[in-house]
């Protein structure tokens, strides 16, 4: 998710790939997450907490042909900002003897965290850690990562917190 109607571009590399392979992304303004309601503005003021402008821009990469069980190389880069890290592609059913799957919902440490000061992102980082010291194969968290789908400064946390 960004601010502005600008492409991102992916870098896949490593792994058993000759040379990188780069991708660029298409923004897309989904309905859902266009501006805040007046209960996030309220909150925000009463607390403190700024606001990125309205609107928002949904980007989304299809990557194919990559080797089951291989480790790989990313980097997405937005404007001047630039994320790297590695994923790694499953193994075939055949080559997987056990799957560990680790679910967890509602990552905040405590009810109305945001509105008590405390540093979202610095909990559910802890929570993170805890998780990849478990190193798990499957991470699911079908749970509320931020309040509101529009409230587009608990996203910018919600993404770090939750990388391996």
């Amino acid at each position: 998710m960004t601010e502005d109607d600008i492409p991102g571009r992916l870098t896949v590399s490593g792994g058993d790939l000759n040379a990188p392979r780069e991708f660029t992304s298409v923004p897309v303004a989904p309905a859902i997450i266009q501006g805040y309601d007046s209960r996030e503005r309220d909150q925000a003021a009463e607390n403190g907490y700024p606001l990125f402008r309205d609107g928002s821009w949904k980007h989304s990469i299809v990557i194919d042909g990559l080797t089951p069980g291989t480790r790989y190389d990313y980097s997405a880069a937005q404007a001047s900002s630039t994320f790297e890290s590695t994923f790694q592609i499953p193994p075939t059913a055949d080559e997987w003897s056990s799957i560990r799957f680790i679910v967890m919902s509602d990552s905040e440490t405590e009810p109305r965290g945001r509105t008590n000061k405390r540093d979202w992102s610095l909990c559910c980082g802890q929570n993170m850690r805890i998780v990849n010291k478990r190193s798990p194969d499957v991470v699911m968290m079908p749970e509320d990562l931020v309040q509101g789908g529009g409230y587009q400064q608990g996203w910018a946390a919600a993404s770090p917190s939750n990388t391996p």
